[in-house]
């Protein structure tokens, strides 16, 4: 077969993600022989193509052509355009047929790519997430245990400066007019955010941090530039006083700020970053049962992997010559290409393949 043209040549090559030749259906080659192998597998049904002796039947291209885009499929509804997916199939099978030839499957970097597929079909059969089974309680047990991430009160996040006052009215009053001057200037250069703002070039997006971090007398938040992070209510409330709480959750928009604050501790401004709305997911809802049984998956297959491993490492009785190891010297600036046995194989991530 000559392939004259990069069209032609491009045509090939797409025959390897159209579809997988006939001794890909878990015929192993022997001695270099492509179609003597195929002979080990039994093949029923009406033969479609006959390529030496491996052939392709119906239910094989039928297979295929489900394997396909809707799109795809509809293309090949009448008999032309199937003879063209036909023809695709054999030139796959041809092309395989004169790697087995050639012995192309005794190069190490073949065998090696080999040994990862064979690695990775090997994990999914033994940890399918689908072998899991889990009985209601158990489902019902982790649900009780972890309540608190179903089940979520609102959340916001706001940075605040605090200017620190006690009971004395003169102290009071200084604060509050201090506070009062920082919100001030907070205001005033917001104004400058719009675009079309005469002074918008003295916009300062970062000024509240940054007056936080100069201002500020809340030790706990001053380094963060006033950043309280997520908080539930009463949480805020509990940390820091039940007026801060208030006039957080009462801001509706991000990076709105709040009046001055006062409380018996002193007197704050407040910002609204962002708010996480309320979560309340009961333990009935199919997803919640889904997503338990997924991390019950993955806490035992953790477990249950590594015990795989070390019983087959027992029964191959693995040795590690360290001697031998330690005169290896690693290429300078070398990083392993991706998929490299540096990495252990690990089993499938629930819902992936």
């Amino acid at each position: 077969m000559t392939l004259r043209s990069p069209v032609r040549i491009a045509s090939a090559l797409s025959a390897l993600a159209l579809a997988a030749c006939s001794n890909c259906s878990g015929a192993k080659p022997s001695g270099g022989s492509p179609s003597s192998s195929s002979k080990s597998v039994q093949k029923d049904g009406p033969v479609v193509a006959r390529i030496g002796e491996d052939v392709i039947t119906a239910e094989e291209v039928k297979q295929k052509l489900g394997e396909q885009s809707p799109f795809l499929q509809a293309r090949y509804k009448d008999l032309a355009h199937k003879k063209e997916f036909v023809q695709n199939l054999v030139r796959f099978e041809v092309l395989a047929q004169e790697a087995y030839r050639r012995e192309l499957e005794r190069q190490p970097e073949v065998q090696n790519t080999i040994k990862k597929i064979l690695v990775q079909e090997l994990i999914r059969q033994e940890f399918d997430e689908k072998k899991a089974t889990y009985t209601e309680q158990e489902l019902k047990d982790y649900y009780d245990k972890h309540v608190d991430e179903f089940v979520k009160p609102e959340r916001v996040r706001a940075s605040q400066i605090f200017i620190a006052a006690g009971a004395d009215k003169k102290d009071r009053s200084k604060a509050k007019q201090k506070a009062a001057e920082l919100l001030s200037q907070l205001k005033e250069n917001d104004a400058k955010a719009a675009e079309k703002h005469p002074k918008h070039d003295s916009y300062q997006p970062n000024l509240f941090a940054d007056l936080a971090r100069k201002e500020s007398q809340d030790p706990a938040t001053q380094a963060t530039g006033g950043d309280m992070r997520y908080l539930a209510k009463a949480d805020m409330a509990k940390q820091y006083s039940s007026q801060l709480a208030d006039a957080a959750f009462a801001l509706e928009e991000g990076n709105q700020l709040s009046g001055v604050v006062e409380d018996d501790k002193g007197f704050r401004v407040v910002k609204l970053m962002n708010r996480q709305l309320a979560v309340n997911r009961s333990f009935d809802e199919q997803s919640v049962k889904d997503t338990i049984k997924g991390r019950l998956f993955r806490e035992q297959r953790t477990k249950t992997f590594d015990e795989y491993v070390e019983k087959l490492k027992t029964e191959a009785k693995v040795s590690i010559d360290e001697r031998v190891l330690e005169t290896v010297e690693v290429p300078a600036g070398a990083a392993p290409p991706t998929g490299m046995p540096g990495v252990p194989p690990q089993p499938p991530v629930a819902g992936q393949r």
